[in-house]
C-alpha cells in the first residue's frame, strides 16, 4: 500500500490563522444593517431611561417639595412665634430676627391664604415660564387690615431633593424715632435706631423704651404698637413710627440732689453777686459786708426731653416749673449821709440747663446749668 507523502510543516502563526477560518467566513456572510440597528436601539433605550428618570425626580420635587411649601412654613413658624425658623424661611439677619425676638410684643398675621402658584413673573406674561421659580400669592390680616404680598420662590440644590427658597416677599421695614434713643425695644428685640429702617418680620410689633435706658423711659400711656406687612419690594418707604418717650423718674431725683448742692454752694459765697449762680442782688450797693445767703425754697424743676437735638446735643434739658425763694442778709450805706443799715431781701429762683449720661460712667447722670 502506498505511503501517502507528508505535507508540508506549517508555522504556528498559520495553524491559529487557519483555525480562525470559518469564523471570519461566516462575519463576512452576515446580514448588513443589523448592528447599527441594535446600536440605536441602545440609545434610545438610554434616552428613554434618562427621561424616565428626569421625570420621576420632576414628580418627585413636585410632590414632595411644592412651591408654596416654605410659604407655608414661614407663617406656621411666625404663628408658633419660632423666632430662629422664620428668619432662616425668610432670609432675615437684622437684630429683629434674631434670638427670641417673636416671644413677646409681637403678634402674628392671621387668615393666611395662598393664592394660585405661578412660574412667571406676573408683571410680563410674554416669558416663557421658569418652572424653577415661582410666585406664590398671600393674603393675611394684620390688626383686623387685609393685607397682600406676592413671595418669590426659587428651587435650590442639586439631585433629586432641590426644595424652594424663598427670595423675596418675606419681610418688611420699620423706622422709628424717639428723640436721642440709640435703640428701641422691637417686640423682644432691641434694635438701633435707623431712619433708613430696620428688616423685620411681618406681623404687629410693641415698640418701646428699653428698660436699660439710663434716661428715657416709656411714657404712662399704652405701648406703642405697629402694623409692619412684608413687601415685595425692598425699595419702599419703611413703616414709620414716633415712639413718645419721657425722662425716668430717678434722673429727675438726680437731678434735683445736683441742682440743691449747686444753689447751697452758691450760698455759701459772701458777696451779693454769686459768680454763676441764678440769684444775686440787682443794682448798685456800696460797701457791702457781712453777706448772708440763705435758700428758703428750692426751686420746682423738670427734665424733659430735647426738641429736636443734634448728633451731639444734649438729649434733655431742665428748666424751673414754679421759682423757688432765696433770702440775703448784708450790711450797707443806705443814705448819703454815711448811715449803715442790715438790709434784707428776698429773690426768686429760677434755673435751667441740659442734661445728659457720663460717659465715663454709664447710669450717672450729669446736669450743666
Amino acid at each position: 500500500m502506498p505511503v501517502p507523502e507528508p505535507g508540508p510543516v506549517l508555522a504556528p502563526e498559520q495553524v491559529r490563522a487557519d483555525a480562525l477560518a470559518p469564523a471570519r467566513a461566516w462575519w463576512n456572510r452576515r446580514p448588513r444593517g443589523r448592528t447599527p440597528w441594535l446600536a440605536g436601539l441602545g440609545v434610545a433605550l438610554v434616552v428613554v431611561l434618562a427621561l424616565v428618570g428626569y421625570l420621576a425626580a420632576v414628580t418627585i420635587n413636585n410632590t414632595r417639595y411644592p412651591p408654596d411649601q416654605p410659604v407655608r412654613a414661614l407663617f406656621a413658624a411666625l404663628t408658633a412665634r419660632d423666632t430662629t425658623t422664620a428668619a432662616e424661611l425668610a432670609g432675615c439677619t437684622s437684630p429683629a430676627c434674631t434670638g427670641n425676638a417673636l416671644s413677646r410684643g409681637y403678634e402674628p398675621p392671621t387668615d393666611v391664604q395662598l393664592g394660585k402658584i405661578s412660574y412667571s413673573d406676573p408683571t410680563d406674561n410674554t416669558r416663557r415660564p421658569d418652572k424653577s421659580i415661582a410666585y406664590v400669592p398671600v393674603t393675611y390680616r394684620l390688626g383686623g387690615a387685609a393685607q397682600t404680598v406676592t413671595m418669590r420662590v426659587q428651587r435650590t440644590g442639586t439631585g433629586l431633593a432641590r426644595p424652594f427658597r424663598i427670595m423675596s416677599g418675606a419681610t418688611g421695614r420699620l423706622a422709628v424715632t424717639a428723640g436721642r434713643l440709640d435703640q428701641v425695644q422691637v417686640a423682644g428685640a432691641q434694635v438701633p435706631v435707623d431712619d433708613q429702617g430696620v428688616t423685620v418680620l411681618p406681623g404687629r410689633y410693641t415698640v418701646q423704651v428699653p428698660p436699660t435706658d439710663p434716661l428715657f423711659a416709656a411714657t404712662p400711656a399704652a405701648p406703642a404698637q405697629v402694623d409692619v406687612p412684608a413687601t415685595a419690594d425692598q425699595r419702599a418707604t419703611p413703616v414709620a413710627l414716633q415712639l413718645p418717650v419721657q425722662i425716668r423718674p430717678d434722673v429727675v431725683d438726680q437731678v434735683d440732689e445736683q441742682v440743691a448742692a449747686f444753689l447751697a454752694a452758691c450760698a455759701e459765697q459772701e458777696t451779693l453777686t454769686p459768680a454763676g449762680c441764678p440769684f444775686r442782688v440787682p443794682g448798685i450797693v456800696i460797701s457791702a459786708t457781712d453777706v448772708r445767703w440763705r435758700i428758703d425754697q428750692a426751686p420746682v424743676i423738670e427734665v424733659v426731653p430735647a426738641e429736636q437735638p443734634g448728633p451731639t446735643d444734649p438729649p434733655a434739658a431742665m428748666r424751673t416749673i414754679t421759682p423757688g425763694r432765696v433770702t440775703v442778709t448784708y450790711a450797707a450805706f443806705t443814705s448819703a449821709g454815711g448811715d449803715r443799715s442790715t438790709v434784707t431781701q428776698q429773690l426768686p429762683i429760677e434755673i435751667t440747663g441740659t442734661v445728659d449720661v457720663d460717659p465715663a460712667l454709664p447710669g450717672r447722670i450729669i446736669w450743666s446749668g
